[in-house]
């Protein structure tokens, strides 16, 4: 039983103990592998791509899928370090990892010293070839592909170069990316020409589902002297969603609390727990919301209302890890991040939490759900928004909203202000009236 805080999020996931969920994933991939397929593996950053490479090449893994021992000799190579590499000198790492993983083989196939920096394209045919004689089928485990795609060194030649090892020799690549192959030859159009992009079976890493996220949670605080209750771990998964990373970073900080604060003082820990997680999470959501257009940044926003009418939007957001299905619905993917969510300018919109307005559309939402406002309501709220902190007048408002004076003691505004009162419920308090001066909106 462990002493310390069971939760980790610093790197890939090295050890097997602490890998959970891609059950699905797995499967697939080594299916595809069998039949001797390249598959290119695309997801977000953080979301556990470099793990689920690692756990691929482990033989225990590959016996569990039926797979004989020793039947795929895999080769894992970081891309993120050949951004500059010349084509030699990348052949060179690529025989040099193959020698590693058969253990320096067979001397006599010709595997590099470790001081050989280069290889030629036709030095390494001829070993892999050798190799393949001897009956082992390699696979590239290529993480970082974006990396290499992008290196200015390598021309349409070099990535036909890996095609015909593919076709003629059968050697597999498995490569890791945040963006499909296809985009990240169109983002590079130097090798745009080079067919290797188009023997790949793609494979999309997303969240986790629900089942995933609960059984790592509460396998991970089983082993330690204070396991989580249910209650604590749904709302753990509520707080940062099934995310692999950000759902342990959130569990780390509420076993913090558990470890040295007061145990009896349940709503004080939710409330530091969520606090500290918000501030480590930071700086994820704002790279999260800066590789976002601003067309998928309203569609966030707006979500639980406009998700039906932009399927292709949807679909984006999918891929990104920022939402999830979930009993039919479509919906952020963590209550922290909707919060992050409305505090973030977005042109056209009015936010000032807990509302958002959509003039154009006419639509409003507290705590991103629809409340139906009156076009009268609407207007004179979204005037007390767009002046949040400040405090406007009952005249300045009347003009604005209806073009005029209310001439009977401005019954008119205050019983608008009562409606939209009533709509907003336990949010009301967001209107406040500044006795003989007028009103102020003031947002969480």
């Amino acid at each position: 039983m462990l002493s310390g805080n069971p939760f980790f999020h610093r790197g890939p996931i090295r050890d097997p103990a602490y890998f959970f969920g891609r059950e699905r994933e797995l499967r697939q991939i080594l299916n595809l592998l069998r039949g001797g397929q390249c598959i290119s593996i695309v997801g977000p950053r953080r979301i556990g791509k470099t793990s689920l490479l690692m756990h691929l090449a482990r033989p225990h893994v590959q016996q569990s899928h039926d797979l004989e021992p020793g039947s795929l000799q895999m080769m894992y190579v970081d891309c993120e370090s050949c951004g500059m590499l010349t084509p030699d000198e990348l052949f060179g790492v690529f025989a040099r990892e193959i020698g590693r993983s058969m253990h320096g083989g067979d001397t006599s196939l010709g595997f590099p010293d470790e001081n050989d920096s280069t290889m030629s394209y036709r030095q390494f045919e001829d070993l892999v070839r050798r190799i393949g004689d001897q009956g082992v089928q390699l696979v590239f485990l290529l993480d970082e592909f974006d990396t290499l795609s992008e290196n200015p060194n390598l021309d349409p030649n070099f990535f036909s170069g890996l095609r015909a090892i593919f076709n003629s020799l059968g050697v597999v690549f498995v490569t890791v990316s945040t963006k499909p192959l296809f985009e990240l030859g169109f983002a590079e159009t130097r090798i745009l020409s080079s067919p290797f992009f188009n023997v790949f079976a793609q494979i999309r890493l997303r969240l986790f589902s629900y089942d995933e996220a609960e059984t790592m949670v509460r396998h991970l605080s089983g082993q330690s002297s204070l396991p989580l209750e249910q209650d604590e771990i749904a709302w753990l998964i509520s707080l940062a969603g099934p995310h692999p990373l950000l759902l342990q970073m959130a569990a780390y900080q509420l076993f913090e609390w558990r470890q040295h604060g007061d145990p009896s003082q349940a709503s004080e820990c939710r409330a530091v727990t969520g606090e500290r997680f918000g501030t480590d999470a930071e700086i994820h959501w704002m790279y999260f919301w800066h590789t976002l257009s601003t067309s998928d940044r309203r569609l966030l926003a707006l979500l639980p209302i406009i998700w039906r009418t932009d399927p292709q939007g949807v679909q984006r957001l999918l891929n990104a890890a920022l939402v999830i299905r979930n009993e039919g619905e479509i919906q952020v993917f963590s209550s922290a991040f909707k919060e992050f969510l409305i505090h973030q300018p977005i042109p056209g919109l009015f936010q000032s939490p807990p509302i958002t307005l959509d003039p154009q559309r006419r639509i409003a939402l507290c705590r991103g759900v629809l409340v139906p406002l009156p076009p009268a309501e609407f207007e004179l709220l979204a005037y007390l928004i767009a002046n949040s902190g400040q405090i406007v007048s009952p005249s300045q408002i009347e003009q604005h909203v209806w073009n005029d004076s209310d001439v009977v003691g401005g019954e008119r505004l205050k019983s608008a202000i009562k409606n939209i009162r009533r709509i907003l419920n336990r949010d009301a308090g967001c209107i406040q009236n500044v006795r003989g001066a007028g009103y102020l909106f003031s947002g969480q």
